[in-house]
């Protein structure tokens, strides 16, 4: 059977009502609209659905938050807190979009996260 597809084109869905407490591994881009406690770590992106609550790490080429985030945040890309999104950690990304109503508390540093990413592989 020939490869039917890229890992980066692997998008992950952990639906509401599903709790998972452990490490979480992508290769590709993953959504979150349930509860993840623990560290997250994409090659692709990472959206938390407005449903969507984690602790812990997550990491990513591009993530965006809708829901509740508790832990720190690095993306090689750009972070976007939406509307209704709180964000209670540390953020590195190379640039950053919080749209009015968003709730961060924690420091910022618009860099370049890929040497911290790259400790992921």
């Amino acid at each position: 059977m020939k490869n039917q597809g890229k890992h980066e084109d692997v998008i992950s869905i952990i639906g509401p009502g599903v709790e998972i407490n452990g490490v979480v591994n992508s290769q590709g881009s993953m959504r979150i609209d349930g509860y993840i406690k623990g560290d997250i770590t994409a090659k692709g992106d990472v959206v938390i659905g407005d449903t969507g609550e984690t602790v812990g790490a997550i990491r990513g080429k591009s993530v965006t938050l809708a829901g509740r985030v508790t832990g720190e945040v690095f993306c090689e890309d750009k972070l976007t807190l939406e509307a209704n999104s709180t964000l209670q950690g540390d953020l590195v990304a190379k640039t950053l979009v919080i749209e009015a109503g968003a709730k961060f508390d924690g420091k910022s540093s618009m860099s370049d996260a890929s040497k911290i990413l790259q400790e992921r592989d």
